[in-house]
């Protein structure tokens, strides 16, 4: 794997997803030498990245993975947490808790392992990180009624970040979130057709977040023009929920 022209370490965990890859290539781009995480095998793979598998429900797989990610490109500049989890879209009367640990497992639970993971390096060298959260945080509608286990788990994940940015700013580490609206995934695609057109046409913009809108705003995180930023939010949806 070639190094990257920035001199940069990155991971991005979910680094093949939708979104993920988005990341992932919008990275490479700004010069980031970049690794990224995968569970199940991923249809491709970018030119120059590495790829690990990795279960973020296990402590010992993402202690595993950081350990080799470290051993080949050295300590860490920038962590991006964006996994993805099916979605269910049941109705509250339809769930079981099993379906809201699912979601838990995954992204708070997940994103616990991963910052345990990667606290002893901060002694050493400091770190952004970047997790992505949800604009259903903040506003709901009609259309989160079937997401009701999933935003649980992101509003513990939300509540997490947080208290991450505070502890590891003693390490000059940042910590921030970026809420995306719904976005164009392979999450999103059971949902009709008639629906993602009309999220479109009442967003001010006229449509719905792509991707690549969402890895925008994380390389702006992650950048040295963020260095003194910890602890927010940045919303990627085209002004459609407002904090």
């Amino acid at each position: 794997m070639n190094t990257g022209k920035s001199g940069k370490h990155a991971l991005v965990v979910g680094g093949t997803g939708g979104m993920g890859g988005a990341i992932t290539r919008q990275l490479r781009g700004a010069g980031y030498t970049v690794a990224a995480t995968f569970f199940s095998e991923p249809d491709g793979r970018e030119e120059d990245v590495a790829y690990y598998q990795v279960d973020v429900r296990s402590d010992a797989s993402i202690k595993t993975m950081i350990e080799m990610a470290q051993k080949e490109s050295g300590l860490l500049d920038a962590l991006v947490y964006a996994p993805g989890s099916p979605l269910p879209y049941k109705r509250f009367s339809e769930l079981k808790w099993a379906d809201v640990q699912e979601q838990i497992d995954v992204h708070a639970r997940g994103l616990f392992n991963i910052a345990q993971g990667i606290r002893p390096q901060l002694k050493k060298h400091p770190l952004r990180l970047v997790v992505i959260l949800t604009e259903a945080c903040f506003s709901q509608s009609q259309r989160h009624a079937r997401m009701i286990d999933y935003i649980l788990a992101k509003q513990a994940q939300m509540s997490l970040a947080k208290s991450l940015a505070a502890e590891f700013s003693a390490y000059h580490s940042t910590v921030n979130m970026v809420s995306p609206g719904l976005t164009k995934t392979a999450l999103v695609a059971r949902l009709p057709e008639r629906m993602l057109e009309a999220e479109a046409a009442e967003n001010p913009m006229q449509r719905i977040t792509t991707p690549d809108d969402v890895a925008g705003a994380v390389v702006f995180l992650l950048s040295d023009a963020a260095a003194y930023i910890s602890g927010e939010n940045i919303m990627v949806n085209g002004g459609n929920v407002m904090q």
